[in-house]
């Protein structure tokens, strides 16, 4: 409310731009426990599901990836190959790294 007093505006409408500042601070509030509430089932995914277990050692893919791919994909049987996997999820997978040692020559066998 203090923002709302404090603009350069002609000082018309204080109390409207007052409860629209107030009622963007609750539904940032909202938002934010929202989003605790998706990280924390995120979280519930990737330690009860055993199908995500090959998507996590795809080199940079953190738990929203791995979390959206998971639901995406489904039934992860119904691929006998990584590249179908890929192909299926449209990507196109290209891994930089610094050190050629650390380089994988491919993506993890178990990603499926």
């Amino acid at each position: 409310m203090a923002f709302a007093k404090e603009s350069v505006s002609s000082g018309r409408a204080i109390a409207g731009r007052s409860l629209s500042l107030r009622i963007l601070c609750d539904q940032l509030e909202h938002t934010q426990t929202n989003l605790v509430r998706l990280d924390t089932e995120i979280e519930q995914l990737l330690t009860s599901d055993p199908g995500v277990k090959g998507l996590q050692q795809v080199p940079g893919f953190g738990p929203k990836t791995v979390a959206v791919l998971r639901a995406e994909l489904g039934d992860m049987q119904r691929f006998a190959r990584t590249d179908e996997v890929i192909a299926y999820g449209g990507m196109d997978i290209e891994i930089n790294v610094r050190d050629p040692v650390s380089l994988p020559s491919v993506l993890p066998a178990s990603i499926i």
